[in-house]
């Protein structure tokens, strides 16, 4: 199976973005605001990216070669093998939190510092888990997805405060056309539904930083409220804004939160940009 990196940086640890759903290495450059995003996380970190199997420039899959999470995992574990990474941080968004967060457990000496971003640990609302969407509603939700491919499909939730400007129509339907076939986001979609990996969380030593938007549209804020108190140690930012993708709706005090955290071990956090710069962080 081929797999699809590149690392960008030249100094500082290395920090690998595990993303969510479908994503293509070479679209994301064509986006403004997340290329913004990933610029600067690579000014002090050797950034990782990387096409999960079945998206983007890495080999297709059929559906009876769905990669599970731990398949996941060891395709992740060849990749950092390839670059020469023994250790690293991590950023797990949206679904790539899950995967982040089996790492975490089951390979703690891969994992240096832990940050999740709008994910979750179980994605389906059951009687022991109240957050998320019932399966009746995922199931509504890929119908129109499937119905809908090559249009710019959730970018009402996944960043609201774009959804009516043309160019982010644009970008967003051609970023999703580029990173899977609809059939291959169809199944993606159906195995994250299916995703739980709260057993873990509880076993998870590596310090953690998981952030929120507090109105979040796509992924409500409790899956993280829920991943803060079961996750010892964990410190969790719940900011304001209802985009789910961070590049969106950007604010200046998350980033410093993530950067903080990744150079002193803890998050700073705080509404008065005087108190801190982002050239304070290297100092």
């Amino acid at each position: 199976t081929n797999l699809a990196y590149q690392v960008m940086g030249e100094k500082g640890e290395y920090l690998v973005f595990i993303p969510g759903w479908v994503t293509n290495i070479e679209e994301v450059w064509n986006i403004p605001q997340l290329s913004a995003w990933l610029r600067v996380l690579s000014a002090s970190s050797r950034l990782v990216l990387f096409d999960k199997r079945g998206t983007g420039l890495s080999d297709n899959v059929n559906e009876q070669q769905l990669p599970d999470i731990q398949q996941r995992a060891e395709d992740l574990k060849i990749i950092m093998g390839a670059i020469g990474i023994e250790r690293a941080n991590f950023i797990g968004l949206s679904e790539g939190g899950p995967l982040a967060i089996y790492l975490a457990a089951n390979d703690p000496d891969m994992v240096h510092k832990l940050i999740l971003i709008g994910s979750f640990p179980k994605w389906i609302k059951t009687d022991d888990y109240p957050y998320g969407l019932t399966r009746e509603q995922h199931e509504r939700t890929k119908k129109y997805l499937f119905e809908n491919w090559g249009q710019p499909v959730g970018l009402h939730l996944m960043a609201p405060s774009v959804k009516d400007n043309e160019m982010a129509q644009t970008q967003c339907a051609r970023f999703l056309r580029r990173s899977a076939s609809p059939g291959t986001a169809k199944v993606f979609y159906a195995m994250n539904i299916e995703i739980d990996i709260r057993h873990y969380l509880e076993s998870i030593t590596v310090p953690t930083l998981i952030m929120h938007r507090k109105e979040d549209a796509l992924i409500a804020a409790g899956h993280s409220r829920y991943l803060h108190e079961k996750i010892a140690g964990s410190q969790l930012i719940l900011s304001e804004g209802k985009d789910h993708l961070p590049w969106f709706g950007v604010k200046r005090n998350e980033i410093i939160a993530i950067l903080t955290f990744l150079h002193n071990g803890k998050a700073v956090y705080d509404s008065d940009f005087d108190i801190l710069t982002i050239e304070d962080i290297f100092t």
